[in-house]
Formats: C-alpha cells, sequence, structure tokens
C-alpha cells in the first residue's frame, strides 16, 4: 500500500484574478478533485520545475 507523506501546511494569502480562480475551479471539477489542491499540485511542480532549471544551468 502506498501512502503519502502529510505534511503541514500553513495559510498563505494570495490575490488571484477572478478568471483564474474560475478556471481552476472548473479544471478541478473535470478532474474530480478541490481546486485548491489542484492549485497547490501546479505550485509544487512549478517549484521542483524552477529548481530543475537552475541545477542545469549552473
Amino acid at each position: 500500500m502506498i501512502r503519502k507523506l502529510k505534511l503541514k501546511k500553513r495559510l498563505l494569502a494570495l490575490r488571484l484574478e477572478e478568471w483564474q480562480i474560475e478556471r481552476a475551479k472548473e479544471m478541478a471539477r473535470r478532474k474530480h478533485v478541490p481546486y485548491q489542491q489542484l492549485m497547490r499540485e501546479w505550485i509544487s511542480r512549478g517549484i521542483r520545475s524552477e529548481g530543475t532549471k537552475r541545477r542545469r544551468v549552473q
């Protein structure tokens, strides 16, 4: 059985355009996941991607 590691989360206030929130909600509905979870995943992927780019450049 595979278990996901539960890391502690902190509250973060982020101001987004209304269309960005609505688009994220639409995409989350299609994937059957909560939109905030989907947005956390996008942010996580972006951070990992940026880290990988920097390592390649150095």
